[in-house]
């Protein structure tokens, strides 16, 4: 949330991250979490029916209507249709099956704008390792670390903390510089890794798909995701933090 607001201030605009602050006079930005709180609906309920809100952005929207394992808060965003105000849904994952569950959960019978562009990404090279040896798999992922120790950022993506903190414990520690990020992870230690990821003491992250929405770090070389993601959109929303730049970067998919 902090690395979004850091963002939108760079580009000029005023923000705010805790609703008791908010003056009317900023973006306003909140966790899912928080959104579904009773104290924020209540206020939120209040400033929309003719007070300080004037629209409703809700990011990565495709999170919204898929099955995923982490942000279980963001299916109960429902009564955020039932606010009177504009709601724009944003995601560059959105097949049209996942579109029209959006449109029936929250634009409640009312047909919305929908504003489509490519998501074609030319400059991702994608890389398939197959191995039936899950120890040799594991060892795999060691040939792509000297990229990253000659200052090239990478990110490595595990579908479950077990295999995450085993591979740390197993393969990393003492080895290479990382930082880690998942889901149940307090919000200080995960802020507190990134900046150590994005300002260069490390240049591996170790993290789960909640490594993900938000990140927009425009230099990632390479993404490696170790285990099949649950779903192919949570596959092309890992691989899509590579390469935001344009620039070539390698997209490893590794599972046995």
């Amino acid at each position: 949330i902090q690395d979004i607001a850091n963002r939108a201030q760079r580009l000029g605009f005023s923000t705010c991250t805790d609703h008791y602050q908010f003056n009317g006079e900023a973006i306003l930005i909140l966790t899912p979490e928080a959104t579904i709180s009773q104290a924020f609906r209540a206020f939120l309920v209040s400033q929309g029916n003719g007070g300080n809100i004037s629209a409703i952005f809700l990011d990565e929207a495709h999170v919204f209507v898929t099955d995923v394992t982490y942000r279980h808060s963001l299916q109960k965003l429902e009564y955020l249709r039932i606010i009177a105000v504009p709601l724009i849904c944003l995601t560059a994952t959105c097949p049209f099956g996942v579109q029209n569950k959006i449109i029936e959960k929250l634009y409640n019978q009312i047909t919305p704008t929908i504003i489509h562009e490519s998501t074609d990404r030319f400059n991702l090279e994608y890389i398939v390792v197959r191995e039936k040896n899950e120890i040799l798999l594991m060892e795999a992922i060691r040939l792509f670390i000297p990229a990253a120790i000659q200052g090239e950022k990478m990110i490595i993506y595990f579908n479950s903390i077990l295999t995450l903190e085993g591979f740390v414990e197993t393969r990393a520690r003492g080895r290479i510089e990382f930082a880690k990020y998942y889901a149940t992870m307090g919000d200080a230690e995960k802020r507190r890794n990134f900046e150590a990821w994005k300002d260069g003491e490390t240049n591996v992250m170790l993290a789960t798909s909640a490594f993900g929405s938000g990140i927009d770090y425009p230099s990632v070389r390479q993404v490696i995701v170790f285990g099949l993601p649950y779903t192919i959109e949570e596959y092309s929303q890992m691989a899509g933090r590579g390469g935001r730049d344009g620039k070539i970067t390698k997209c490893i998919l590794m599972f046995n």
